[in-house]
Parts: structure tokens; sequence; C-alpha cells
């Protein structure tokens, strides 16, 4: 979806799904910042980089408010919420059979762990 910033913290954005997202990735649409990514397994105090290879960090961009089946909570700031600025964002939820979200610890080997999602999926993101 796409949104307009107010630059209020704890402004609320519908999402659509009708179910708490598992995971959103937003963005900035006018110049170079970062994909900012929540995970339910980081949680809402959490973000991920979608463009950077550090690992997950304290963050406020969802003003520590984790998503609601109806909207989800954004900053102030740059990261989610800058008055007058436009930002993408992409909410994904599971539904079974076609979309899962989680975690694995990787075992070193060349194979890799086994992740089970119950279904074949046609897109992986790592």
């Amino acid at each position: 979806m796409k949104y307009t910033g107010n630059g209020t913290a704890g402004a609320t954005i519908g999402h659509g799904l009708g179910t708490a997202p598992h995971c959103i990735i937003m963005k900035e649409l006018s110049n170079a910042n970062d994909w900012f990514v929540y995970h339910q397994a980081t949680g809402a105090t959490n973000r991920l980089k979608l463009n950077s290879t550090t690992a997950s960090a304290t963050s406020t961009f969802l003003n520590n408010t984790t998503p609601t089946s109806s909207v989800y909570a954004v900053d102030g700031g740059a990261a989610g919420n800058t008055n007058s600025t436009n930002y993408i964002a992409y909410c994904f939820a599971e539904k079974q059979g076609y979309s899962k979200f989680g975690s694995y610890v990787g075992n070193g080997s060349t194979n890799g762990p086994f992740v089970y999602t119950g279904f074949k999926p046609a897109f992986v993101i790592t």
C-alpha cells in the first residue's frame, strides 16, 4: 500500500489483511532510505533492513506497537512517518497452504536445514 506520513508518533496505517501481519516491508519513496522490515519473530521493538547485512536491531519505527488485525502503528520519523512524505508498505500474513513466515538456524551443511512450510513455495525470501 502507499500512504503519506503525518509526522505523528503512534499514527496508524490500515493494512486491509483482516489478520495481524507476520511481516511488513516499508520504505520512503522519495530517496534512498533503507527498506525497514518488521517480522513477528523479532517483534515490534526491533527491525531488520532488507537492503543491509546488519542483524536485527532495536527500533521504534513501529512505535513499539505490535500490528493488529486492522492497523499497524508508525513512529513520527523518517523510518515510517515523516510529515508529507510518501511511503510504500508491503504487508504479509500467513495463509495456510499459500504463505508461511518463520525462522531457522543454519547447520553449516551444504544442503542446510530442512524447513517445513506445509506446501511447495514458489518464492522464498531469506
